[in-house]
């Protein structure tokens, strides 16, 4: 049986950016963690079978304090640390959304990352 676990609007602070500035002053970063993975069939699960989800924000946040100049980066570590701490998930995708805090003409971007086990 396939399932799958979504963590939606993971608020994270970092200093990442291209320019000096973004790498001066904390900016905030919404992450969204889409995982698809195998899970037995059966009417009733213990933690231990399932992917515990209260661990990922702190995998992420361990990710996000080293200063990165390019979302994709940050996206890409933490779609490879999840594949690689989480062998049961076959498919991962991240999106990160930016508030840009250097003048801009678009409220956010967002980078999205997919990746499945199979390509590692």
């Amino acid at each position: 049986m396939e399932g799958s676990l979504q963590l939606r609007g993971l608020e994270v602070y970092g200093y990442h950016g291209l320019y000096e500035k973004e790498r001066l002053v904390r900016q905030k970063f919404k992450i969204d963690i889409e995982l698809h993975y195998q899970i037995k069939d059966k009417m009733s699960f213990e933690l231990e079978e399932v992917i515990d989800y209260e661990q990922i924000p702190s995998l992420v946040d361990h990710i996000m304090k080293n200063s990165e100049e390019l979302v994709e980066t940050i996206a890409s570590k933490i779609l490879h640390t999840i594949l690689n701490q989480y062998p049961e998930v076959d498919w991962c995708k991240i999106r990160i959304m930016k508030y840009p805090i250097i003048p801009a003409k678009f409220e956010s971007i967002c980078i999205e990352l997919q990746k499945s086990k199979f390509e590692l």
